[in-house]
């Protein structure tokens, strides 16, 4: 008896020494590699039997098409670019999740930013719930089999989702990366104005979280903004809960024309884009009756 107990305490103890070292490697591996195209697919496969538990999880996120006629997602893919960024991207994530969600009909794959698969876990979690990194490796992979969307404004414009403001900002005006990259993958932007999402979940400035956030950027060599987690605070998981069960408005997304940029330089296409986002705010701020301003940094 007392043998078969010991032998049993060995065995645990050589399991869980195992499952540390496998836990060491692992993390060491996911810090310096993203995950492959394989690994995606692998996870969304199994993602999409899960979120078959979330249905109407977007009912109170209604999607408007401004002109559905012009979008040919049988025979183009495209660039679908969500704006604005919130604290978190509650527009994009709640229609990755809903398996019923207008928005399948775009029938693309979604990216987030690419600090998220550093962290273990998380980076899974990520994948099942349906996005890739959002790096130009992954981008140009992914367009070469479907339209894929983004949200290009990224950490910087999480920066205006602030308790007080009221207004809307995108910082756009020295991002190109994302036009250059649907030049070159031959495919058109489309925007995806995401109306309330920098007012839905904000954030109150922290001294604290901003040094972290520097120190955290010069470790990976990118830009983080760990105010992000301020959303697990009660009052905003509590009204982010009631934007979902709709006890408050959530966000409304209009899915806006193709921005045609074909046989434009980059800059030439960035201008357009800007003016395309403009013309788009306008015809939604009409829609909705308000005064609201947009803000382009």
């Amino acid at each position: 008896m007392f043998i078969l107990f010991y032998l049993f305490i060995a065995t645990l103890c050589i399991g869980i020494l195992l499952a540390f070292f496998y836990f060491i490697i692992y993390s060491i591996y996911i810090l310096f590699f993203l995950p492959t195209k394989y690994e995606f697919h692998f996870y969304n496969f199994i993602g999409n039997w899960v979120k078959r538990f979330f249905p109407n999880l977007a009912k109170f996120f209604p999607v408007h098409f401004v002109n559905k006629a012009k979008l040919d997602v049988d025979g183009e893919k495209y660039l679908y670019v969500f704006i604005p960024h919130g604290l978190v991207t509650v527009s994009q994530v709640v229609h990755t999740l809903d398996p019923h969600s207008p928005l399948k009909e775009l029938r693309m794959h979604n990216a987030a930013h690419s600090f998220f698969f550093h962290i273990p876990i998380i980076r899974e979690l990520v994948q099942l719930a349906g996005f890739f990194p959002v790096s130009r490796d992954h981008i140009d992979a992914f367009l070469q089999d479907s339209s894929i969307s983004i949200t290009v404004g990224g950490v910087r414009e999480i920066a205006y989702a602030l308790d007080a403001s009221k207004d809307d900002k995108l910082f756009i005006k020295k991002r190109r990366g994302f036009i250059r990259a649907a030049l070159d993958n031959s495919v058109d932007i489309v925007p995806i104005y995401c109306w309330n999402e920098q007012q839905l979940v904000t954030y109150e400035p922290s001294y604290f979280i901003e040094g972290v956030n520097e120190l955290v950027g010069k470790l990976l060599g990118r830009s983080v903004n760990l105010n992000v987690l301020q959303f697990l605070r009660p009052s905003k998981l509590r009204r982010l809960c009631d934007a979902v069960v709709g006890r408050i408005v959530g966000t409304k997304l209009y899915v806006g024309e193709p921005v045609r940029i074909s046989g434009m330089g980059v800059d030439e296409a960035h201008a357009l884009y800007i003016k395309e986002v403009k013309r788009l705010f306008a015809f939604v701020a009409e829609a909705e009756g308000s005064d609201k301003e947009l803000v382009i940094e």
